[in-house]
């Protein structure tokens, strides 16, 4: 996939209005505000979720984002350490994870430096940002809230393959992020069987991978993941 065919090639104010009005939707930032994913209690999780990203797609820099209306707080990362100085956000100017989060969908950049939107980014300048694929990140309101994504330094033609293991990785963060206090009633309740069941799918997807199966410590990892969340699941059906 390109990149003309993932933004408007114009980048027209048409497009970066719609970017903002999903951005800045009520609806979603108030999602963002009870998001599970806010909380320290998954940071462990995460950040092992991350370090998986970064390995098994071979990327210097991986990271999971939420983004509200003027910035993206980097949740977990690996690769950006002296690059960010400690800093845990960042604005819109850096940011290509608000595109995932405007679009609901992946966005996959051979080479940001070639498209005339990307290509104006600060990453693209500062951080040195050339190929990109992202995958969105969300919640039981249906709402995305961020991105998980890989980040190469060099341009690269992303895979099939490790597309289908960041979309995989997304749907164990969206399980891992269902919350108890938001499963009152029965349309609730079915949202989170359903996205504990694909975080289960995600995780049986992921351990049979042969990338995966290199590392013992990532296979544990996925395994403990997977079997946490087959006890919720049981726990939602009761």
């Amino acid at each position: 996939m390109s990149a003309d065919q993932i933004l408007n090639p114009e980048g027209s104010a048409g497009s970066l209005a719609s970017t903002r009005d999903v951005l800045g939707d009520p609806r979603r930032l108030a999602a963002l505000r009870r998001s599970r994913l806010l909380r320290d209690e998954l940071n462990d999780d995460l950040d092992g979720l991350i370090k998986i990203t970064a390995t098994l797609l071979a990327t210097p820099v991986a990271m999971l984002s939420l983004v509200d209306q003027d910035h993206q707080y980097l949740k977990s990362h690996v690769g950006l350490e002296g690059i960010l100085e400690g800093r845990q956000k960042t604005g819109l100017s850096h940011s290509f994870c608000q595109w995932v989060v405007s679009r609901g969908d992946a966005l996959i950049v051979e080479d940001a430096r070639d498209h005339p939107v990307l290509s104006k980014s600060i990453a693209v300048r500062n951080l040195g940002v050339v190929a990109y694929a992202g995958t969105p990140v969300g919640s039981m309101s249906g709402h995305a809230l961020g991105s998980i994504c890989a980040i190469d330094i060099k341009p690269r033609r992303w895979t099939q393959e490790e597309i289908a293991i960041l979309r995989n990785l997304s749907h164990l963060i969206d399980a891992q992020a269902v919350d108890g206090a938001c499963e009152r009633g029965a349309d609730a309740r079915w949202v989170a069987q359903h996205l504990t069941l694909h975080g289960i799918r995600a995780g049986l997807w992921l351990l049979r991978n042969p990338r995966t199966r290199q590392s013992e410590d990532f296979e544990t990892q996925l395994l403990a993941l997977t079997d946490r969340l087959s006890e919720r699941l049981l726990a939602l059906m009761d």
